[in-house]
């Protein structure tokens, strides 16, 4: 099983912070 799905929400999550920082 390969955790690409948890890579993207990942990114998506750092994303955000990203956005409020």
């Amino acid at each position: 099983m390969i955790p690409n799905a948890w890579h993207f929400s990942i990114h998506r999550w750092v994303s955000c912070l990203r956005r409020y920082g």
